[in-house]
């Protein structure tokens, strides 16, 4: 009940109804407490020689204390408070020492002495995914009523530190931090598969959690998995048409500061247009065309343009981003190679969300004519397939023939199944620049002459071997490099090292920032 944006006075209103003394405010975000910390910090709330008391040394978390209700309402009354203290509820207690008292509760146990890099609380999906392993992994029952030792919390990250890596690059917004608004238009249609939204994802996270941006998807053709995965990250879905003008309007009318557009080339020039007319600033991603030269900031996250598509970029592009150095790696994938590994050992195929050229099948159909490398180092076979794939029921014709084979329809945890696979076959594209970071020995096969082109000039990096083109790719080929990358160690090491010194998985956020500077 109340304001939607006055949670001061929603607190307020509470209190006077429940004729509180004071309030002790539990933030939602702050998932893991330790009650018997609560009962400390009410118990030098009651004394009365504060208007506020908050941790003093402990690791309970931001967003936990206890506030006299007196208090609060001397913060209402005030003249010209910000907008941030009706948001932030006790802010503006304990940010007025000279007016308020401000105390503090100290926890004995050393044990729970302040550790100032442990970020457990929750503001965003790196948060909440973080958390999460960690519910998960110390959750003795599925009662919803069970709390988790906090001293249980603590052991683990002390021992397990490398998950700290999951939100660390999360930076704080300031309380009174005015969010830039950037709007992100990209389409998910069978033709272009998945790759131009998982990118757009992955550069819509760094915008928001390391440049605290307000973000808003504009997508068409959005599918049932993409749709939750925008809704999980904590960003604004629109469903949109084809209709161009429709959309720069809604953009225009929605005062977005930025707008990023990932479409499948050439971008529309009337879209780019009408959008800097109005002070938009835009940026176009993966397209050389005549779109770099009309964008503010034309982005290439990749390492296998031609000579002559990068004199384009040099010749006509206002600013432009390109290069292993720029080159977007999902947030989940680097996540996923921080967790334990299972011992599960098996071959991923994964040939793109739609896969139009049926190539799931015929690698399908070789790799079950190499059954005696199969048996003898005992690999399964797990083959993913995307739910725009219309041969999903022939791949699961042919898997059930075979032995030791197993079908997944959109796994939710793609990136997991990835960083796990002993080795990968794909198909040339997004996914590429992955198994790099994860020095993940692989074979690459082109469904385009296009990407045959540029799968063979990022030969030279040596992180990969070459399938050719899949119109062209033989049995005989196929056996060739397949028993090479299974059973070759010394190959297998050369290509792991070469893919993680190509891909360091920042590349995302290097543009984010050049983005931020042109928008600033």
């Amino acid at each position: 009940r109340g304001s939607v944006d006055d949670v001061l006075d929603r607190f307020i209103q509470t209190g006077r109804t429940a004729k509180a003394y004071g309030v002790v405010r539990i933030c939602s975000d702050v998932p893991i407490i330790v009650p018997e910390s609560i009962d400390g910090l009410v118990s030098v709330g009651k004394s009365g020689l504060y208007d506020f008391v908050g941790f003093g040394n402990t690791t309970a978390y931001p967003g936990v204390g206890f506030v006299l209700l007196s208090a609060l309402e001397k913060v209402a009354g005030m003249p010209n408070i910000p907008d941030y203290y009706r948001e932030h509820v006790d802010i503006g207690v304990y940010q007025n020492p000279k007016i308020f008292r401000l105390g503090a509760y100290h926890e004995q146990d050393p044990f729970f002495i302040r550790r100032e890099t442990y970020r457990l609380y929750i503001d965003n999906y790196a948060d909440y995914f973080l958390v999460e392993h960690i519910h998960q992994k110390l959750l003795k029952t599925e009662s919803p009523d069970e709390i988790i030792d906090y001293r249980k919390v603590l052991e683990y990250v002390d021992t397990h530190r490398e998950l700290l890596d999951i939100n660390s690059r999360i930076k704080q917004k300031p309380v009174d931090h005015k969010s830039k608004k950037i709007a992100v238009i990209t389409s998910t249609e069978k033709s272009i598969g998945l790759g131009h939204i998982s990118r757009c994802l992955t550069f819509a996270q760094s915008l928001q959690w390391e440049l605290y941006a307000k973000i808003h998807f504009f997508v068409q053709n959005v599918t049932s998995s993409i749709r939750d995965k925008i809704h999980d990250y904590g960003f604004v879905l629109h469903e949109v048409d084809d209709n161009r003008e429709e959309l720069s309007k809604q953009i225009i009318q929605n005062k977005f500061d930025g707008a990023v557009i990932d479409y499948k080339p050439p971008t529309p020039l009337s879209l780019i247009r009408e959008l800097s007319s109005k002070g938009i600033k835009v940026i176009t991603i993966d397209d050389v065309s005549e779109a770099m030269a009309e964008s503010d900031l034309a982005v290439f996250p990749s390492a296998h343009a031609s000579e002559d598509e990068l004199a384009e970029m040099t010749a006509f592009s206002k600013k432009f981003c390109y290069g292993k150095d720029f080159v977007f790696i999902n947030q989940e994938l680097i996540w996923a190679n921080l967790l334990e590994k299972t011992d599960d050992n098996y071959i991923l195929i994964t040939m793109g969300g739609s896969d139009p050229c049926s190539l799931t099948n015929k690698v399908l159909s070789y790799i079950q004519q190499c059954d005696n490398i199969l048996k003898k180092r005992r690999l399964k076979i797990k083959v993913i397939v995307g739910e725009n794939n219309i041969h999903k029921k022939e791949i699961e014709n042919i898997a059930e023939k075979a032995q030791n084979t197993e079908v997944l329809i959109q796994p939710k945890n793609f990136y997991s199944l990835l960083t796990n696979a002993n080795t990968v076959i794909t198909a040339f594209g997004v996914t590429t620049y992955e198994l790099a970071f994860l020095g993940k020995p692989s074979l690459l096969i082109a469904h385009t002459l296009e990407n045959y082109e540029a799968q063979k000039r990022l030969l030279k990096y040596k992180f990969f071997l070459d399938g050719g083109f899949y119109q062209t790719l033989s049995h005989d080929l196929f056996k060739q490099q397949f028993e090479t990358l299974i059973r070759d160690t010394k190959t297998r090491n050369v290509l792991s090292k070469n893919g993680k010194k190509l891909v360091d998985g920042f590349g995302s956020s290097r543009v984010a920032k050049e983005l931020m500077n042109i928008i600033e």
